[in-house]
C-alpha cells in the first residue's frame, strides 16, 4: 500500500476525524496510517461496512491499488 492509498480511502469518507468517528477509533490512527503508507488489514472490514453505509463501495482491492492502475505481483 502507499500514502496515495490511504489518502484516497481518507477523503471517500470526508477526511481523517470522520473516518475515525465511523470505525471507532482515534484520529490519530488515522493519520499513523497515512504516515506509515498502509491501513492494516484487520481495520478493513470495519472501513468496508462504514464505507457501505454510506453508499461507497469499497473491496479489498481498494486497500492494495488506486482505481486504473494493476493489483502488484
Amino acid at each position: 500500500m502507499n500514502t496515495l492509498i490511504v489518502e484516497r480511502i481518507t477523503r471517500l469518507f470526508g477526511g481523517q476525524t470522520v473516518l475515525s468517528a465511523a470505525i471507532n477509533v482515534p484520529q490519530s490512527t488515522i493519520a499513523w496510517w497515512k504516515k506509515r503508507g498502509s491501513i492494516p488489514p484487520k481495520y478493513w472490514p470495519a472501513i468496508i461496512a462504514a464505507a457501505a453505509e454510506r453508499e461507497v463501495i469499497l473491496t479489498g482491492d481498494d486497500f492494495l491499488r488506486l482505481p486504473g492502475t494493476e493489483a502488484a505481483a
